[in-house]
């Protein structure tokens, strides 16, 4: 290997032929069985870089690995992946499954610039179509993937929530003990029984002060029902003596054909809307009625210690409105905005 350097145009040559720089390189690299090894590092270490300088480039060896040269300045840098880059802070653009193959975008989860703002009205819209359209699934904040159904003027999900954080990445807490559930005036979750294996499901149980909380239990573009809401579904199914079996799933346990108890009485999900009986932890922490009613919260407050939902039963076609303790345990679903 030889070092050839032009002292007067300050240029280097690093090969094991003896040929001089070319004239448009300061460092010409000449080799056919070797490379130039670019510094290696982690996400978090890159990005620990103090004030590094416009162009630095370094290898990525974790996460979205690759080349990552600095765009920015060394005060405001912004990082870009060589063959592409991602989109941190918004979830799905237009790829399933979170891959954006490589390309890289700048974050515009919450923009500050009149571009960026506008760019992201673009991209809120697109994403609110695709979703409709059913091109890329709908997901929460955890990356769970929910099917959706319009149901007259409506569009809704067709599982129930297995979230467990808020919109803006707060956690819910979990909170299994029983004490602890009865004392609650917050928002938190559980699994019917504590037991994980309900989840996929059946979803969560959560009391209604996470329903109410401003920091939102659904994706963006998407919200709890409000009263007037179910109201609006179960009206449109025609009414609330015969809805239910319209948005019951078909099938029994007993038969091995559906996940409620036997009858199922007059249930065909015409709806598509598949409402499953997922139970209910009461307000004094007891577990209740799993494979025989299911329960969902409505946003809409009764009273001080009271909120709406819907019921629905496995011996009925009907729907119910209740007003029940908010710190019962109870699935939610989200309609579109």
């Amino acid at each position: 290997m030889l070092l050839v350097a032009d002292i007067s145009l300050a240029q280097v040559a690093i090969n094991t032929d003896g040929s001089a720089p070319d004239n448009s390189a300061m460092l010409d690299v000449k080799s056919i069985n070797s490379g130039v090894l670019i510094p290696r590092m982690s996400q978090a270490q890159r990005e620990a870089i103090d004030t590094p300088a416009t162009g630095l480039l370094v290898f990525q060896l974790d996460e979205a690995a690759g080349f990552y040269y600095n765009a920015g300045t060394p005060g405001e840098p912004l990082w870009m992946l060589l063959s592409g880059g991602i989109l941190p802070g918004l979830g799905v653009v237009l790829l399933e499954d979170n891959n954006a193959g490589g390309l890289q975008i700048k974050n515009i989860a919450d923009p500050s610039a009149p571009q960026d703002a506008a760019t992201k009205a673009y991209v809120d819209a697109l994403q609110e179509y695709l979703v409709e359209a059913g091109v890329i699934p709908l997901r929460d904040i955890d990356g769970n993937v929910y099917s959706t159904v319009n149901i007259g003027t409506q569009t809704w999900t067709v599982e129930n929530l297995r979230v467990s954080r808020y919109a803006n990445g707060d956690p819910v807490p979990n909170v299994t003990a029983g004490n602890d559930w009865i004392n609650l005036t917050s928002g938190a979750w559980c699994w019917f029984y504590n037991d994980s294996q309900y989840e996929d499901v059946y979803g969560k149980l959560y009391n209604w002060y996470v329903v109410n909380d401003p920091r939102a239990l659904c994706p963006a573009g998407w919200h709890v029902p409000a009263d007037n809401e179910w109201q609006t579904l179960v009206d449109f199914l025609g009414g609330w003596e015969v809805a239910g079996a319209k948005l019951k799933s078909a099938g029994t346990l007993e038969a091995g054909t559906g996940l409620w108890a036997s009858p199922n009485t007059g249930a065909n999900n015409e709806s598509g809307f598949t409402a499953l009986p997922g139970g209910m932890r009461d307000s004094d922490s007891q577990f209740h009625f799993l494979n025989s009613i299911g329960h969902w919260w409505s946003s809409t407050e009764l009273t001080p210690e009271a909120a709406w939902e819907r019921v629905m039963y496995y011996d009925g076609i009907h729907v119910a409105r209740h007003g029940f303790d908010k710190r019962r345990g109870f699935s939610v679903r989200c309609i579109k905005d």
